[in-house]
């Protein structure tokens, strides 16, 4: 029998998480990977940089909270069905800090929760430590991509040479 390891986020007492990544076209944090994240923000919920606490880790590149994001005067609220979203799934604190994948800004991993709460030192720095860990494996998954396709580059390229040199140099 071997005990069970507590997750990251039972540590941080949340039973809500999400990575949102951030989308070029739609200039937009959109969720990419949720956890008991209520219906109504799958279905309304995007975010834009510099907005909220997860548009401002995004953008500022820096871990972001707030204890009660509904009276939050310091941040810049999400307009339109998003707000409606996020005020519907009754959310209070969230903790972000953002996902950079070799110096570009990915996306931002949040813990969230329903009611009012600070956050210390500790557990900034273990979603920070979780992020960065997040941002490597995103890396490696990238790279890997790339190489596969930078190789059957090559080998396409390869095939049209022998091809070419074949046509070439065969007699007529």
């Amino acid at each position: 029998f071997r005990p069970r390891r507590p997750s990251v986020f039972g540590m941080l007492g949340s039973l809500v998480s999400a990575i949102q990544r951030f989308d070029e076209t739609g200039d937009a944090l959109l969720l990419a990977k949720t956890h008991n994240v209520a219906p109504v923000l799958l279905e309304r919920y995007s975010g834009k940089p510099g907005e909220g606490v997860s548009g401002v880790a995004f953008l500022e590149r820096r871990p972001v909270w707030s204890s009660d994001i509904t009276s939050d005067q310091s941040l810049v609220r999400t307009e339109g069905d998003a707000s409606r979203a996020l005020d519907e799934a009754g959310l209070k604190a969230v903790l972000a800090v953002p996902i950079v994948v070799r110096d570009e800004a990915y996306g931002v991993l949040n813990v969230i929760y329903q009611e009012t709460r600070d956050f210390t030192d500790a557990e900034i720095q273990l979603l920070k430590t979780l992020a960065d860990s997040a941002a490597v494996a995103i890396g490696n998954s990238q790279y890997r991509k790339s190489t596969r396709l930078n190789s059957s580059h090559v080998v396409i390229s390869y095939a049209v040479f022998c091809l070419h040199k074949t046509h070439v140099s065969s007699p007529h």
